[in-house]
């Protein structure tokens, strides 16, 4: 996979559907969840597993709060250097277990 070109044809297709109608920016959008639905980011997203457990847990209203998720969010992005993820640091971490 190329980042550079998945970057490069992502900010083309964002400037493209700014030009188009409220209506098929819609249709586009739901086409896309659609896709989503049947693909989905397990095979890619590395804290997959760790996001449904502390969404299950009940989010950012779960008892046991955010520090145990950051910790293993923490854990989980250093376990294999060669898949590409850096270890992440505690607030890169932490922005994203708020972002779930």
């Amino acid at each position: 996979m190329d980042n550079l070109k998945d970057l490069e044809a992502m900010a083309v297709i964002v400037k493209e559907f700014r030009t188009i109608s409220k209506m098929n920016r819609q249709i586009i959008l739901n086409v896309l969840n659609q896709e989503h639905e049947i693909v989905g980011d397990k095979i890619e997203d590395p804290f997959h597993e760790i996001k449904e457990r502390y969404l299950a847990a009940g989010g950012r209203e779960n008892s046991r709060g955010l520090i145990p998720f950051i910790k293993e969010v923490r854990e989980a992005s250093g376990r294999d250097l060669l898949s590409g993820y850096p270890k992440l640091g505690l607030k890169e971490a932490k922005d994203l277990v708020e972002g779930w």
